[in-house]
């Protein structure tokens, strides 16, 4: 029984996807901000801090 619940959750772990872009975690891409920060990145070039 153990064995089989141990299984289960190897063969689940096996197919996830981490993500590390900030962004992406916390902010919905259906929100308005997120909406406007996309099309400001593809009229200007990007902005990064030094």
């Amino acid at each position: 029984m153990v064995l089989c619940v141990v299984v289960v959750c190897v063969a689940c772990l096996y197919n996830i996807d981490i993500e590390t872009d900030p962004i992406k975690l916390w902010v919905s891409t259906s929100s308005t901000s997120y909406q406007q920060r996309q099309h400001y990145g593809e009229m200007f070039n990007p902005f990064y801090r030094s």
